[in-house]
């Protein structure tokens, strides 16, 4: 990678096709607060969008030759759209400089001395956000990137021209090998997104091992001991590499006195070696985001913060929008929704589910499959995720870019689940849903619809209706 320097001291005007994407919006936010002018387009009018024509960008709607200015310095762009994309063409007629947004992110990463990428198949956006939420408990005025909305900074983005920049790094179409960070985590590695990943879990461990080798000899990796592939994947690393495990003391940093309260409160002490560093209160539930917040502990003390700055920063840490974010009650049943679409996130769900239920009430899984390759992939390990439900109702298949194969639908997932023993309708329809939700879930029970796509929308107009 050129130097940072090099790429941006000459760069004053920026065009972003697809700006108001959630990753591309928080690095137009981002460059604008480095000086940069920024325009860009998209398919229509957003929050996003909203929100980056107050800060001064330029936004068009619709994609179109003279969206692009003459004197643009470079052209930012995501996958997502085609090659004929009539100012991605002119860009290149006019020799202008072109750049994915990947790429791009790894310059903007490397402007910032302490640059930390967090990659894993699962708890990337959670993790992110408890890393930032601690950096900014302590002053150290983080600059943050993520996936996901986060309460605590109003969006997905924070800008700042700090030492300390913090990313999710996604393993999606190799998108985190753009980063070359200060430092880094690894929470875990699976088998997922087999529809890019053809070679299956080896292709993806070569991944995550190439990710390793690309962090600053002088920086650190963070890796999950609980995780074999994380810990195998980590031997690629050149610099210094740190455990952390939720429950075994020979990692460099681990936990006891674990407590997950039915409120939804979790207690654990954070030690390293024979020491008791400090106690803390969290308020999420669930083991594995006690395994993220002890991660995000782990890199913001490496990265200069105090146990007492982790202890503040976690006590008012409050989570991204759809993990396990509870909407409401109706009929006295909580009403949750989670971005949960892998079997190991549902898996973690449910049993969270279960532990603040601690015996008592239902648990009602509304189920959305996010993409055909996800369901043939995974579908016998879905069922196994789901089965602390007490009854589990399942939609259509979410199918995000994928074309139907007419292989795979939610009807034989419902058969297959209900063959093996896991109690399972299905119903297409969204009003269908909440109608059979409000015949059924009463008072002590937890309602919790789980996916990438739009099935949250099911909880939030029953929460809405119920106020």
């Amino acid at each position: 990678m050129d130097n940072i320097n090099d790429i941006l001291k000459n760069i004053k005007k920026v065009h972003m096709i697809g700006i108001g994407g959630s990753s591309m919006n928080g690095i137009a936010t981002i460059i604008m607060n480095y000086g940069i002018s920024v325009t860009g387009s998209d398919r229509g009018p957003s929050k996003a969008t909203e929100k980056l024509e107050a800060l001064g960008a330029k936004v068009f709607f619709g994609h179109a030759e003279e969206n692009l200015p003459d004197d643009c310095d470079l052209v930012v762009y995501t996958l997502a759209i085609s090659q004929d994309n009539p100012e991605f063409l002119k860009a290149k007629k006019l020799n202008i400089h072109t750049m994915e947004r990947g790429t791009f992110l790894g310059y903007v990463a490397a402007q910032h001395q302490y640059s930390l990428a967090i990659s894993g198949t699962h708890g990337k956006t959670t993790t992110t956000s408890m890393t930032a939420a601690i950096l900014m408990a302590a002053s150290k005025d983080p600059c943050v990137h993520l996936g996901g909305y986060f309460p605590m900074i109003e969006g997905s983005v924070r800008a700042s021209t700090s030492p300390y920049f913090v990313t999710e790094a996604c393993e999606y179409h190799k998108n985190l090998l753009n980063l070359s960070p200060y430092a880094g985590i690894i929470l875990n590695i699976e088998a997922e997104h087999l529809d890019f990943y053809k070679g299956g879990l080896p292709e993806i461990m070569e991944t995550f091992s190439e990710f390793a080798g690309k962090i600053s000899p002088d920086g650190f990796l963070l890796v999950c001991k609980d995780n074999d592939c994380a810990v195998e994947a980590s031997k690629a690393a050149k610099c210094k590499v740190i455990t952390y495990s939720i429950e075994n003391p020979e990692a460099d940093f681990y936990c006891k006195n674990v407590d997950i309260l039915p409120e939804g409160i979790s207690h654990f002490t954070i030690c390293k070696g024979d020491a008791s560093l400090v106690d803390i209160e969290l308020p999420v539930p669930g083991h594995h985001n006690i395994s993220n917040a002890l991660a995000a502990s782990v890199a913001a003390m490496e990265l200069g913060c105090t146990p007492l700055d982790v202890a503040h920063g976690l006590s008012v840490f409050h989570n991204t929008d759809r993990r396990f974010q509870v909407k409401g009650k109706m009929n006295g049943a909580l009403l949750v929704d989670d971005y949960a679409h892998h079997p190991t996130e549902i898996k973690a769900v449910i049993h969270t589910a279960n532990e603040m239920l601690e015996g008592t009430g239902k648990i009602w899984s509304i189920f959305q499959p996010h993409t055909y390759s996800r369901a043939k992939a995974f579908g016998d390990e879905f069922c196994e995720a789901l089965r602390g439900s007490t009854k589990v109702i399942i939609a259509d298949i979410y199918a995000a870019r994928e074309p139907d194969p007419g292989d795979i639908n939610s009807s034989m997932l419902a058969d297959r689940f209900n063959s093996k023993g896991v109690p399972t309708i299905y119903i297409s329809n969204f009003e269908e849903i909440k109608d059979y939700i409000r015949k059924n879930a009463t008072e002590g029970d937890i309602v919790v619809t789980l996916g990438a796509g739009d099935i949250n929308k099911v909880v939030a107009e029953l929460a809405e209706e119920s106020k």
